[in-house]
């Protein structure tokens, strides 16, 4: 499934599933952790748990992405927290706010992985690049969900 939609007012929602050939109890495991992110998201790098305690709504970590040749810290919040079926989050500070969330099915053979990402730009200028910034972002998420995939089972991931 690949969705992508963008609208006058600076959203933009972006939506990609991947078949993964693992339980969902596996594929949630390494989406919760932190330290995993930089093995399947590319241009990710130092993510770390900032608040103490299990992970659970409130929870927050930040780390650093490459974007556009830039390197930019960032911090997310922990939203929603059901495994081994959801996780959400939102980022918190950021410029350009996001909310998103993977949902995880059981399915015969594996898990479907959806992962979704609302992002609100704004400002005129930033307006007129939503349906590049949905393009890229769409292209990033398939490729993330795709390292994600072939970090679960066993192939070398691309991040």
């Amino acid at each position: 499934m690949s969705q992508t939609t963008s609208s006058l007012q600076g959203m933009v929602r972006v939506a990609e599933s991947v078949m993964v050939s693992r339980p969902p109890a596996e594929v949630f495991a390494v989406l919760a952790d932190p330290a995993a992110a930089a093995r399947w998201q590319q241009g990710v790098d130092g993510v770390r748990m900032v608040t103490g305690g299990p992970p659970g709504p409130g929870s927050r970590m930040s780390g650093t992405r490459e974007y556009a040749g830039l390197r930019l810290g960032f911090t997310t919040e922990i939203t929603e927290w059901d495994p081994p079926r959801r996780l959400a989050f939102r980022s918190v500070g950021a410029p350009v706010r996001v909310d998103g969330s993977q949902a995880l099915e059981a399915v015969p053979g594996g898990t479907r992985v959806t992962a979704t990402l609302d992002l609100r730009v704004g400002g005129l200028g930033l307006l007129r690049l939503t349906d590049r910034v949905a393009d890229r972002v769409a292209a990033e998420l398939r490729r993330d969900l795709a390292a994600l995939k072939a970090l679960l089972e066993g192939g070398a991931a691309t991040a």
